[in-house]
Order: C-alpha cells, then structure tokens, then sequence
C-alpha cells in the first residue's frame, strides 16, 4: 500500500464533505477501483471513513467527523 495514495485518499474525501464513490476516487487517484476499496477497508478500520448506500445501492464514502 503506498502510504502517499492512502493520504490522497483521505484529502480526496475531505475536499468533498457529500462524499465520494469508490470509482470517483479512482479517477481522482489514478488507480484501479480494487486498490481503492483496500485503502478504504484499511481507514474504515482505523475508524477514518465510513460509507452509506446511495442511489442505485453504490457505497458513498465520507469522512468520519471528528
């Protein structure tokens, strides 16, 4: 896991408070949405992230508010 994607990851979300797609964050940090679901699983574990179902049942990620 590159730690830089993972902290990209986490800025990607905080400039976008309604949240994020997996595959938006993708494009945004230029990687398959695989590598994007395991820095998710990672920050969601670390209690970071969390994600609620959108239209269409897709996952929309957030950051937890601290």
């Amino acid at each position: 896991m590159s730690l830089q994607r993972a902290i990209n990851l986490i800025v990607a979300l905080r400039q976008h408070p309604e949240g994020m797609t997996t595959a938006q964050l993708s494009d945004v940090l230029g990687v398959c949405s695989r590598t994007v679901r395991r820095y998710l699983a990672a920050w969601q574990m670390a209690g970071w992230v969390e994600a609620e179902l959108g239209r269409g049942g897709v996952k929309i990620w957030r950051m937890v508010p601290f």
